[in-house]
């Protein structure tokens, strides 16, 4: 194993990555987009923090793009596999606080769609993991997570695994169409909720 380490919101670090990906010996065969950074902030505690918003995107969004748009000639060469690590709550109704992360994430989510049945017919592998709730330290800082049912790192790297095997198109908790029926069916439900909750805290 070689350990390349990178910052992946620093343009030139991501260059040099780049230019020592391309210049292994037989290139790579499997693309994990797993880096992400989380933001859990109201939008009137958001309205002089624009870097936020850009340094959520820059790193779920700008920096598996720029990555991608480079190593895609080599993963079609090697007939390889692109894995794409999101959230369940890209499938989900918004919800409040989340609105920086969330669109990060939903923008990677939707471009790797689209690109998808291009990739397919190159004959290179797109698999997306859409993962609930992981136990790790990018969730600390939000107390409510505390007591919540999640994941373990060491499970999500199994996952992760055997879809390099069995280069399924996706994986989801068997649970997730009910939220996503939810979604659909409760909207306005949740959201009147959702802005009735956060006016009583307001008080």
């Amino acid at each position: 194993a070689q350990i390349i380490p990178a910052n992946l919101t620093n343009q030139e670090d991501i260059d040099d990555l780049i230019a020592v990906l391309l210049n292994l010996d037989n290139g790579i065969d499997v693309f994990v987009s797993n880096a992400g950074r989380s933001i859990r902030r109201s939008i009137n505690e958001s309205l002089d923090r624009f870097h936020d918003f850009e340094r959520t995107m820059d790193l779920n969004y700008y920096a598996p793009v720029k990555m991608l748009l480079k190593l895609i000639p080599v993963l079609k060469h090697n007939k390889g596999q692109v894995i794409n690590v999101s959230a369940i709550n890209v499938l989900l109704i918004p919800a409040p606080k989340w609105s920086a992360y969330q669109a990060s994430k939903a923008a990677f989510d939707n471009w790797f769609r689209c690109v998808t049945p291009e990739m397919k017919v190159d004959g290179v592998a797109c698999t997306t993991i859409y993962l609930p709730l992981v136990k790790t330290r990018m969730i600390a800082p939000t107390k409510a997570y505390d007591k919540m049912p999640s994941m373990k790192p060491e499970e999500v790297a199994k996952l992760i695994g055997n879809y390099m095997i069995n280069r399924k198109n996706k994986f989801q908790p068997w649970w997730l169409i009910y939220g996503q029926f939810s979604s659909i069916l409760f909207r306005r439900l949740f959201e009147w909720g959702a802005a009735r909750a956060l006016n009583k805290k307001s008080k």
